[in-house]
C-alpha cells in the first residue's frame, strides 16, 4: 500500500488519496485523485483530508497541475493545507502551481483560501469545451449536472490512454459521450441507490453509473465518491450486476495503472 509514484510507474497511474463522498467516512478522507505519467503529476481534486495522504506518494512542490472540479468542501477544502504547506515549509515551492478551475469555483477558493493564493497557486480560469496541456497531459472539461461550475474532466496521453473523471455530476448523455471509449472512467455513485425524494439530477447511484459506463462503452471503472454508510465495495457490486467491464472498488492508497 502507498507506493511512490515514481516507483515501477510504466504508463499512466491513478493513485487514490480520498474517496469518500461528500463527508469523510471510517478510513475514507473526501475526493483527491492523482494523474501521472512519467514526471508529470495532475492533482484532481483535494478534499477535506485528503492531504495527510497526498504526501505519502508525493512531495506536493512536485505537483505540476491541480485541479479543481466544484465549490464543494470534499472536493477543494484541503487546498488550505496545501497552500500553507507550500507557503510556510522552506523550499518547499519551487514553483506557483497552475490552478484550472472553473469561475464559479475560483471565487470560492479566493474566499477560502487567501485572497492572495496566486502567489502559490496560480489560477487559470477553464470552462466547459476548453482543453489545456500538462506535460503529456492533454485535459479537456464538461459542464456535469451538480452545482453550477462544475466541471468533468478527460485526461489524455498523446498517443496513449484516457481517463474520464465524472466530478459529482446526475445522469447525463453529454457525459456519456465525452468519456466515449475512455480506458478509465473514475465514477461517482454517491448512493448505492437514489433515495427516496432526492433532487433530479445532482448525483448517480450504481445504476446510474453503470449505465453511463455501458453507454460510454469505457473499457474499466473505479467506483468512487460513495457516501457513508454506503461504501465503495458494495456500489462496486452493484455496478457489476449492470457493467460488463472490470469495476474496481475505490479505497485511499488504491492505484491503477492504465
Amino acid at each position: 500500500m502507498w507506493p511512490r509514484v515514481a516507483d515501477r510507474l510504466l504508463g499512466v497511474r491513478l493513485s487514490i488519496f480520498g474517496h469518500a463522498g461528500s463527508y469523510g467516512a471510517p478510513g475514507a478522507q473526501c475526493s483527491s485523485y492523482l494523474v501521472s505519467a512519467a514526471r508529470t503529476h495532475l492533482l484532481l481534486d483535494i478534499g477535506n483530508g485528503s492531504f495527510s495522504n497526498l504526501g505519502r506518494q508525493i512531495m506536493p512542490g512536485d505537483l505540476d497541475a491541480v485541479f479543481i472540479s466544484h465549490r464543494h468542501h470534499d472536493h477543494l477544502a484541503d487546498l488550505i493545507s496545501l497552500y500553507h504547506y507550500l507557503t510556510f515549509v522552506p523550499g518547499a515551492l519551487r514553483h506557483p502551481i497552475p490552478l484550472y478551475a472553473s469561475s464559479v469555483t475560483l471565487e470560492s477558493i479566493r474566499t477560502l483560501v487567501a485572497a492572495d493564493f496566486g502567489r502559490i497557486l496560480l489560477p487559470h480560469e477553464v470552462e466547459a469545451g476548453d482543453a489545456v496541456e500538462v506535460g503529456p497531459l492533454q485535459v479537456s472539461f464538461a459542464a456535469a449536472d451538480h452545482v453550477p461550475g462544475t466541471l468533468a474532466t478527460l485526461v489524455r496521453v498523446a498517443g496513449g490512454p484516457s481517463l474520464g473523471y465524472t466530478a459529482d455530476t446526475g445522469p447525463s448523455p453529454a457525459l456519456e459521450a465525452f468519456f466515449e471509449g475512455a480506458d478509465l472512467l473514475l465514477g461517482e455513485s454517491t448512493w448505492l441507490s437514489r433515495p427516496d425524494g432526492a433532487p433530479p439530477g445532482l448525483h448517480m447511484d450504481a445504476s446510474d453509473l453503470a449505465a453511463m459506463a455501458t453507454r460510454a462503452k469505457v473499457r474499466r471503472l473505479v467506483v468512487t465518491h460513495v457516501a457513508y454508510p454506503g461504501n465503495a465495495t458494495a456500489a462496486a457490486r452493484l455496478v457489476s450486476d449492470r457493467f460488463s467491464g472490470e469495476v474496481i472498488a475505490a479505497f485511499d492508497g488504491l492505484a491503477v495503472e492504465f
